[in-house]
């Protein structure tokens, strides 16, 4: 099997795709963009405030309130009470989220809508970013890639470092090592990956005959093992991979036995392609 291909299975994270996980409510934090207003003195009406490095907001004459780690609820209710105590006898406070400071990610692959999703919770994991992205496509596998910046100080173990290509151009990463589990914390900034499933079909001269899924890009070794490898009279040295082309299907020539020997020469495959082992008695 490919060398890169173990490296990136190492940081395959299995998910159970559950959209309707719980999730806790969202604390503001610095850089987060407030609209607020209030209904008895329409000079304390913000459309674009911002909350400072420190957590708080200038709110005119009542000056600086803290709003860190605060859910909006909670906000509305200590504006309240500062106006009230301190400059109006009733305050009707409203509080909308207009943008989200730092907490960022980025999903492509196979789901609906890519791109970058803003973490509407103190805690948000794989299904949640899923969730934002309005869902899987029907080709979506049950994995996901995390992509962690190397500039972050969490713990886990670092696999690589090399150039990891998206959308937007090349950028510096680290692959790090991922939990199995779909408690998996996603983190401000983390690139996710969702592939696609490929599907291989195998016929002729293996155990067992199917159409078998893979959450990564198989060579010819790997989809060979999945049908538990070949019958005593299989012809490994001429197996033909048919493979759909936008000018029709066309027959690869497959030598098992030189894949196997090396591993940096493995014949990738492709989803939907169809593997055909003949017989062979000599």
């Amino acid at each position: 099997m490919s060398v890169v291909i173990v490296k990136f299975i190492l940081i395959f994270l299995l998910i159970n795709c559950h959209l309707g996980y719980a999730i806790t409510e969202y604390l503001l934090d610095s850089n987060d963009m407030l609209q607020i207003e209030v209904l008895q003195d329409e000079s304390l009406n913000k459309k674009d405030i911002l909350i400072d490095k420190d957590g708080k907001i200038e709110l005119g004459y009542a000056g600086k309130i803290s709003l860190k780690n605060m859910t909006v609820p909670s906000a509305r209710k200590k504006i309240k009470k500062h106006l009230e105590k301190e400059f109006l006898k009733k305050a009707n406070v409203k509080i909308e989220i207009m943008s989200y400071g730092s907490k960022m990610v980025k999903i492509y692959g196979e789901i609906k809508v890519t791109g970058e999703k803003y973490l509407k919770t103190n805690k948000s994991l794989i299904p949640d970013i899923i969730a934002l992205a309005n869902g899987k496509t029907k080709l979506a596998s049950e994995m996901a890639y995390v992509v962690r910046n190397y500039k972050d100080k969490s713990p886990f173990k670092i696999i690589e470092k090399r150039k990891y290509s998206t959308p937007k151009g090349k950028i510096d990463y680290i692959y790090k090592e991922v939990v199995q589990s779909k408690g998996f914390e996603v983190l401000p900034g983390d690139f996710i990956y969702i592939p696609p499933v490929f599907r291989i079909t195998l016929v002729g001269e293996v155990l067992q005959e199917g159409t078998y899924t893979f959450s990564y890009k198989p060579d010819i070794v790997r989809a060979i093992a999945a049908a538990r490898g070949f019958k005593k009279t299989a012809g490994q040295k001429n197996i033909i991979v048919k493979r759909k082309t936008p000018d029709g299907i066309i027959n690869i020539p497959v030598n098992y036995k030189n894949s196997i020997n090396n591993d940096k020469e493995s014949f990738l495959l492709l989803t939907n392609d169809v593997v055909v082992v003949p017989e062979s008695w000599f």
